[in-house]
């Protein structure tokens, strides 16, 4: 996941949050200073950020235009280009995750799910997680 940190939160704080979450920038880094919320929060749906803000308009936008797009299925060619990128799964905790997953594909199977064990039951009915196939 990476995050788009909003102009009441300080842009001094990205570069400890990248090892944990890669890709995280902030709305001066890219140029969104004078960006109303509604943009921002089309940027960020637009290059699948999450928001980070002390403001609860994001909140009230999201509930008038919709969550971000929920990644939930990827195919076996678009996890490797991810996982080679190497910024988009962190390094300690999804990236071992995605290889394992990778070389169980490579190996013949058939689809993995990653979700949390919590969320099995909905995983499996399509509501959370994300579905990796060949």
């Amino acid at each position: 996941m990476k995050l788009l940190l909003d102009e009441n939160i300080s842009r001094r704080i990205v570069p400890a949050l990248l090892s944990t979450y890669p890709g995280t920038s902030h709305v001066v880094i890219e140029g969104l200073e004078a960006a109303t919320d509604l943009e921002v929060s089309n940027f960020a749906r637009a290059k699948g950020f999450a928001i980070v803000s002390k403001d609860d308009d994001f909140v009230a936008l999201s509930n008038l235009h919709g969550q971000p797009p929920r990644l939930d299925k990827l195919t076996l060619a678009e996890a490797k280009s991810l996982l080679a990128e190497g910024k988009h799964f962190a390094k300690g905790s999804m990236a071992p995750k995605i290889q394992a997953i990778v070389w169980y594909l490579e190996a013949g199977g058939k689809q993995a799910l990653i979700t949390n064990p919590e969320n099995i039951g909905r995983a499996l009915a399509g509501e959370t997680g994300t579905w990796i196939v060949p």
